[in-house]
């Protein structure tokens, strides 16, 4: 059963709300940076050093505070897939997501040791060795593509699109009974693409558009296809309709980013949509988290 909720009538009540939480669900969280809590933090610290910079970003999440999907439930248990590290008894869901994932569609893409493919089968680990127990009432979310178009050698959107759709199938099969799976804001609107020029940016907005357009539809074929709820969150209409009014969600400046002008942790002002040239703002996320909360709630 897919859910919409248009981002217009959500405006009023989202403005300087507070951030809702999926009322005593786990929440189980696949995806890139937009979604990650530390995960690649553990991996890439452990290797290199800290990435994103601690200095720069909030407990290793990529923005000035906690992301959305860090919003949207209780504390999750991060769960490093490149580690390969175990769990411990937990009670509040497990992230996966990784900054820099891509989806897994391009074959041999460095991005593909965190990739979301990858991360779907370390789940599927953690969940036949019992390491983790899904209950019906837990949330799943999938929020991944961004990085397989902004890359150097952009994927084609219709085999990111597949490896999606074959990625939570395999979810609903190991008994996930709530998905929600976000499309993608217009890439081409980023700071990053509007400095790196017109013909990135109008190339970055049309494999958004395709991309957007074959999720829809892979969201009507997990509706009609599984009896799982699998939920369109509407990334995309939302953020155009804060770049297009950002009045109507307090913000004022939706086209630089925060740490392009310095403005570090707590001196990025809440009237800016972007905290670095490709990541939102807290802010952002706390206003996308209440939308998913929302369509959670929806009958």
């Amino acid at each position: 059963m897919i859910k919409h909720l248009c981002c217009a009538a959500l405006a009023a009540s989202l403005h300087l709300s507070t951030p809702a939480s999926a009322q005593g669900r786990e929440v189980f969280s696949f995806g890139d940076s937009l979604s990650d809590t530390g995960n690649d933090a553990a991996v890439i610290g452990s290797v290199l050093g800290a990435q994103p910079d601690l200095r720069l970003y909030y407990r290793g999440m990529f923005s000035n505070g906690p992301v959305w999907v860090d919003l949207l439930g209780r504390s999750q248990a991060r769960f490093p897939a490149l580690l390969n590290a175990e769990i411990s008894a937990h009670t509040y869901g497990v992230n996966l997501a990784h900054g820099g994932a891509e989806s897994g569609a391009k074959r041999g893409s460095v991005a593909n040791v965190v990739s979301y493919r990858r991360q779907v089968k370390a789940f599927r680990r953690l969940v036949r060795s019992r390491q983790v127990k899904i209950d019906q009432h837990d949330v799943f979310t999938v929020w991944i593509g961004a990085n397989d178009y902004v890359a150097s050698e952009p994927a084609m959107p219709v085999e990111v699109v597949h490896t999606i759709e074959e990625g939570v199938r395999d979810l609903i099969g190991l008994g996930a009974q709530t998905i929600i799976v976000a499309n993608l804001p217009n890439l081409g609107l980023t700071p990053s693409s509007l400095t790196a020029g017109q013909d990135v940016a109008e190339a970055r907005t049309r494999a958004t558009r395709e991309h957007n357009r074959y999720l829809a539809e892979a969201v009507d074929r997990l509706s009609s296809t599984t009896s799982a709820r699998v939920i369109l969150l509407d990334a995309e209409s939302l953020f155009d309709l804060v770049i297009r009014k950002p009045e109507l969600f307090g913000f004022t400046v939706v086209d630089r980013s925060c740490l392009s002008e310095g403005l570090i942790g707590d001196r990025c002002p809440e009237d800016w949509l972007f905290y670095d040239s490709l990541h939102p703002t807290y802010r952002a996320h706390a206003i996308l988290s209440n939308m998913a909360s929302e369509l959670l709630e929806a009958d």
